[in-house]
């Protein structure tokens, strides 16, 4: 390649790189080894050297983005939010990791539809509860109390909110997925710190106990594509209340619930604010 004559200036790299991949400079005429002519003729006097080398820079980036794990894709997407995976210790104070059978599980939710944008969740699947993992999910996970197996799916990157049950909660992962998740013993006041989030990855397929204590909300995607949660209860939560509660956090049935102050939508359905700081945003990979 031959050396450069003079400095390369920050609108000329723009026209390298779009030569380099192939959309021109932006200067006419463009031609293959003949064109941004300001700089062809005084800096690189033949193109294509030049974009083989850019060329393979792309490439050897490529690879080596492959051959990063999803958790560390994401960390590089996302510095400001601490993520680990479930298999962390970190997770050890918010839930565990369970190990059983999922196929099955994850075969029939993934036949369920899924809405075009925004959330939808069914607290009681009777497709998913038909599944025989339902009865060891309820023996060994509740101790044989009734439970429920429902199916949180969609579009999500967005804490919004925090709810806790009185009760763990079971998540299966459909899809890779994002549980951003806190402590209730950190809310003060019915208000609470949203920089004390911290978000875990799960991988398909992997199965975790929520603990009570552990403020969490809507999965968040970790692809374009969205996310999909299986849901395991004790019967009857998330289910609308049968009379007036004292309580302005409770919100369903064994559902507490508190609001992002910038969430206006579950704000206006009666949810109190108290999530101060900035709601976060997971950005997918």
């Amino acid at each position: 390649m031959v050396a450069p004559t003079k400095r390369i200036e920050k609108r000329d790299i723009k026209r390298l790189s779009a030569f380099v991949m192939g959309s021109g400079c932006g200067m006419v005429p463009c031609a293959a080894g003949n064109c941004v002519r300001g700089i062809v003729e005084e800096s690189v006097p033949h193109m294509w050297p030049m974009r083989l080398y850019f060329w393979s820079i792309y490439k050897r980036r490529s690879r080596q983005i492959e051959k990063q794990s999803l958790i560390e894709q994401l960390k590089l997407k996302n510095p400001e939010i601490a993520l680990y995976t479930v298999g962390d210790p970190a997770f050890s104070d918010y839930g565990q990791v369970l190990s059983f059978d999922t196929v099955s599980l994850e075969e029939t939710a993934s036949k369920l539809s899924t809405p075009e944008s925004g959330v939808l969740y069914t607290a009681i699947e009777p497709t998913l509860e038909s599944c025989p993992q339902m009865n060891a999910i309820q023996d060994k996970v509740f101790g044989e109390l009734p439970i429920q197996l429902g199916y949180c799916r969609g579009y999500n990157n967005w804490l919004n909110a925090v709810e806790w049950h009185t009760s763990s909660e079971i998540n299966i992962a459909v899809t890779p997925m994002i549980l951003l998740l806190g402590k209730r013993q950190d809310i003060w006041d019915s208000g609470y710190d949203a920089g004390l989030i911290k978000g875990f990855l799960l991988e398909a397929g992997q199965a975790v106990e929520v603990y009570a204590t552990s403020l969490h909300f809507t999965p968040c995607q970790v692809r374009k594509n969205g996310f999909g949660c299986i849901v395991g209860l004790p019967r009857g939560t998330n289910l609308p209340l049968e009379r007036p509660s004292g309580d302005p956090l409770l919100f369903r049935k064994n559902k507490w619930l508190l609001a992002h102050v910038e969430n206006k939508a579950l704000i206006q359905e009666g949810v109190q604010a108290g999530i101060y700081g900035s709601n976060i945003r997971v950005k997918e990979v």
